[in-house]
């Protein structure tokens, strides 16, 4: 699935604010952002037989909203989307939880 892909689906799926890493003005929490931490590739014998992106996903809502969370998760999982979750962090300068996911 392609960067753009991902964006529809996620934008269809929760219809609130998603941005590929960051908005141009300030969006209403909650939203998403989601970013591109680089490809691995599976190689062997000299020959790369396989290459992903690595996705980090990023929950951001003004209180810790466990509801959310597990429907992002249930997304992941009907899209076949291994994904690992590194928790949450509250920024105090925002007022936000962020809660964090790579897939």
């Amino acid at each position: 699935m392609n960067f753009r892909i991902f964006y529809e689906k996620l934008k269809s799926e929760f219809k609130i604010s998603v941005a590929y890493d960051h908005f141009e003005s300030k969006p209403t929490v909650p939203f998403i952002v989601f970013l591109d931490e680089g490809k691995r590739v599976y190689t062997a014998d000299n020959i790369n037989y396989f290459k992903f992106n690595n996705i980090r996903v990023e929950l951001y809502t003004d209180r810790k909203n466990l509801e959310l969370e597990e429907q992002l998760e249930n997304f992941f999982n009907r899209e076949n989307l291994i994904f690992v979750d590194d928790g949450s962090t509250y920024i105090e300068d925002e007022k936000l939880y962020v809660h964090y996911y790579h897939i």
